[in-house]
């Protein structure tokens, strides 16, 4: 398994790097003719990048929530 896990990547990099054509091109959204596409591509980086902060934002409230109720920052009361 481990020998297979080795040379897959290895056959893979052999295989790509002996590729004559690319056929795709650099930046096909944003060279596009098409405007629609623009504007939904952005609108979808656009949302994607707020989705990415909302869970970041919401891990880190649970994160400082939990750290606050441990035990180990309880203070005694005397």
């Amino acid at each position: 398994s481990s020998l297979v896990n080795f040379l897959f990547p290895v056959a893979l990099f052999l295989a790509l790097r002996s590729a004559e054509y690319v056929l795709h091109p650099q930046m096909p959204i944003l060279s596009s003719q098409a405007g629609v596409l623009r504007y939904v591509f952005l609108a979808l980086v656009i949302l994607l990048s707020a989705a990415c902060l909302s869970l970041a934002d919401l891990l880190d409230h649970l994160t400082r929530k939990s750290q606050r109720n441990s035990p180990s920052t309880v203070h005694p009361t005397a």
